[in-house]
């Protein structure tokens, strides 16, 4: 039995396997789909860890930096190393297949839905549409502004439609108590941003 262990050992230092280890992610690179891995059983780091499988990924999981991971290998390769689980997720970015016209991406920071016809980003800072630079209008305070817009429409064809001049000479002056409106700064978002 003895000499069966020796013989196991000393294949294992000729042609390592590499079965599923345990380690800590230190990098991300998300641009080339990689991220550098310290193991913890004490061999070297890898600085091309692959975070999945599949080279031209759909959908891919990014891990946060110091997240534990467990990293397997294709063809018992360090060179081919993936991860295949992971603790800590900073990011998830999902893409449609063939033509990837419509990408999303969930953080932290919020959500994206892209395609080639917009962006929607939902965020802490409100949401914006397209890239966001000119603000929303609120439905409610844009529907009151309308309203005193309406009334002093209607009292103007009001007057109109009588013929009869307003004023102290008998007239029906029905402008008497109406304000001209303004619209009001109030009524767009500061946090909701449209283009």
């Amino acid at each position: 039995m003895e000499l069966a262990n020796e013989l196991n050992k000393l294949i294992q230092e000729v042609s390592p396997v590499y079965s599923p280890t345990m380690g800590k992610v230190v990098k991300v690179n998300e641009d080339d789909g990689i991220c550098t891995v310290s193991f913890a059983d004490g061999r070297p780091v890898n600085d091309r860890v692959f975070l999945q499988s599949i080279l031209t990924p759909d959908f891919i999981v990014i891990p946060a930096e110091g997240s534990e991971v467990i990293v397997a290998f294709i063809d018992n390769s360090q060179k081919r190393a993936f991860l295949i689980k992971v603790a800590k997720v900073k990011k998830i970015k999902w893409e449609t297949s063939p033509d990837k016209k419509t990408t999303i991406e969930i953080s932290d920071t919020g959500l994206i839905i892209e395609n080639g016809k917009g962006k929607i980003n939902l965020s802490e800072d409100g949401i914006s549409i397209g890239e966001g630079s000119e603000p929303m209008i609120k439905g409610q305070s844009l529907n009151q502004w309308a309203a005193t817009v309406d009334a002093a429409i209607a009292a103007i064809i009001t007057w109109g439609a009588t013929g009869v001049a307003p004023g102290g000479s008998g007239g029906i002056a029905p402008l008497i108590g109406v304000t001209p409106t303004s619209f009001s700064p109030d009524i767009l978002s500061k946090e909701n941003k449209l283009s």
